[in-house]
């Protein structure tokens, strides 16, 4: 029988572990925590940590499981990145190259590397103690180059004041990066790479707050209609891909985020190469779509390929909110998830 490892077995991989098998697949489910919740709906279990591959690989050979593996599944955008890179090679399964991997989740050598192949990205540097404050021009974004996750450690920063608070804050938390601030709407775009093949499924934006001192936040996030968006859906389509082929990905889930400003130019801001979270995939896109598990069908083109692509999800204006509502996520926290009539009744509600 075919199986595929899932990397982490908490709540957010519960229903990872369900859609596959629900697509009649083995789930070998990787945790340190050896009472992790998806260990009793897994077929197999092993106890190690996502950030160790090495030992995962030894842990397969060991119970003699590592045959007809067939992908590897991975919801988080820290460090099982690169395990996931690395594991694959070990089984011989097509993902993406390790330093690919560490290029994901480091801000600072992913722009590097994108703005040299002219793919349009934020300018940014560096942060060190030797730069002269007095000739900063403000505003502009400070962000850890590895993001512990969500918005933590992202600030628009205003003044020499918010300099130093920020650095107080966060300099002992690893490099800094010192990024320009680009005006525009959060977009998000989802897709599936097989076989070095993109294959499109949703546009989402992401709706900010700010407050005043220059903390980001995400208010919420909403499904757009891509017949609605033919010019963005194309441009975000043509610069994906030349994301794809700089970075050599074959095989991988592919989320990836944009600036897109009043001129409708699209600033590269972040890439993750892992499943999405919890809110959108189990969450606002059953709602979007009136689909039960649209994360089956991820799992279905990431696996098995072109064959199974039906095109973009249809949807209809929908937006989820957290900490609030009355939709409860896996972890217990309060959701609200709202069909709209349209894009600007979306804009309405969270400009309100």
């Amino acid at each position: 029988m075919k199986k595929v490892i899932c990397l982490g077995g908490g709540n957010n991989q519960v229903s990872v572990i369900k859609s596959a098998s629900r697509l009649g697949l083995e789930v070998i489910t990787v945790d340190r925590n050896n009472i992790a919740k998806g260990k009793k709906i897994s077929n197999y279990f092993i106890n190690k940590s996502t950030g160790d591959p090495i030992k995962i690989f030894e842990e397969l050979k060991s119970k003699k499981i590592s045959d007809n593996i067939i992908g590897v599944l991975n919801r988080s955008s820290s460090y099982p990145v690169i395990t996931n890179s690395v594991l694959s090679n070990l089984l011989n399964l097509e993902s993406y190259p390790k330093d690919t991997a560490e290029k994901a989740i480091s801000k600072g050598q992913l722009n590097k590397t994108l703005g040299e192949k002219n793919i349009l990205v934020p300018k940014s540097i560096v942060f060190n103690e030797e730069l002269d404050i007095k000739e900063f021009i403000y505003p502009f974004i400070f962000k850890l180059d590895i993001t512990p996750g969500g918005k933590l450690g992202v600030k628009l920063i205003n003044s020499k004041e918010g300099v130093l608070s920020y650095l107080e804050s966060f300099k002992k938390r690893g490099q800094i990066i010192k990024e320009e601030y680009i005006e525009g709407r959060d977009i998000s775009f989802g897709a599936v790479i097989n076989n070095g093949e993109l294959f499109p499924l949703v546009i989402l934006e992401e709706w900010h707050k700010i407050n005043s001192q220059g903390d980001i936040s995400v208010k919420g996030i909403s499904v757009l209609d891509n017949e609605s968006s033919t010019h963005l859906l194309k441009q975000l389509i043509k610069v994906s891909n030349l994301v794809k082929d700089i970075l050599k990905i074959k095989n991988s889930f592919f989320w990836i985020s944009f600036k897109y400003t009043p001129k409708k130019d699209l600033y590269f801001i972040e890439l993750h190469l892992d499943m999405g979270g919890d809110f959108v995939l189990d969450h606002l896109l059953p709602k979007a779509t009136n689909l039960n598990y649209p994360i089956d069908n991820f799992l279905e083109i990431y696996l098995f390929g072109k064959k199974n692509y039906k095109g973009m999800f249809k949807v209809i204006p929908t937006s989820i909110e957290y900490d609030k509502g009355s939709s409860i996520s896996e972890d217990g926290r309060l959701l609200s998830i709202i069909n709209h009539r349209s894009y600007e009744s979306v804009k309405k509600h969270f400009e309100n």
